[in-house]
């Protein structure tokens, strides 16, 4: 049986916090020696001014980075990672190790896009929802957005904050089924990528879009 190789990195985030996360290598090796740029991603996202509410649900989580990282930097905050069965271990580790910001958690559970939502996910009247570097598989793409929008279609205040680096042209049709769905942006901005992360194995683009989504006239 072949032994996972783990490595830890390293994140300086606001308030001088570190996130530390390990990861398994084969899912990083495009990212080598690029953690002071991935640092600087996340403070952008943490200084988003709809960053600071209380329940929080991230969809296809990986190793946890984002989520754990809300979780550390900003209060009051109840942070719901979520991910196919395989990412438990991995998730579960990163949180036991967190340094949670005062009056903030987090915690995990499996959630298949293909399946309907569990209970008491959709009894939750989430803040926001976050997705990052979801949309590069197109087939499931109709998946996630059906999650999408059962999640925001309680509230016209729930907001998604989508982070992606487009790969190839396929993922046009996650935003086509957005845009089916009702789902509309409504701030789009950019963070240029080192030289390194932005090679030919992993798309064209040398940048990475974060996107507000949201309902923001549905009726209550």
């Amino acid at each position: 049986m072949e032994t996972k190789k783990i490595v830890e990195r390293r994140f300086r985030l606001p308030g001088d916090r570190d996130l530390i996360i390990q990861e398994e290598t084969a899912l990083i090796s495009n990212f080598k020696g690029n953690q002071g740029k991935g640092s600087d991603k996340i403070r952008q996202l943490l200084t988003l001014e709809h960053s600071k509410r209380g329940k929080i649900i991230e969809l296809g989580s990986g190793c946890g980075t984002v989520g754990i990282a809300f979780a550390q930097c900003v209060p009051g905050c109840d942070v719901l990672l979520t991910d196919l069965p395989e990412a438990q271990e991995i998730i579960t580790a990163n949180i036991a190790t967190m340094t949670p910001a005062p009056g903030s958690r987090a915690s995990f559970q499996v959630l298949d896009w293909d399946d309907d939502l569990p209970d008491n996910v959709a009894r939750t009247k989430f803040d926001l929802v976050l997705v990052s570097d979801c949309t590069y598989n197109s087939s499931s793409a109709a998946s996630l957005v059906k999650i999408l929008d059962t999640l925001v279609s309680s509230s016209s205040e729930t907001l998604i904050i989508l982070a992606r680096k487009e790969r190839h042209s396929s993922e046009a049709v996650f935003f086509d089924l957005l845009q089916a769905a009702g789902i509309q942006q409504i701030e789009r901005d950019t963070v240029s990528l080192p030289l390194d992360a932005a090679s030919e194995t992993m798309g064209p683009s040398n940048f990475v879009e974060i996107y507000t989504l949201g309902k923001p006239g549905l009726e209550q």
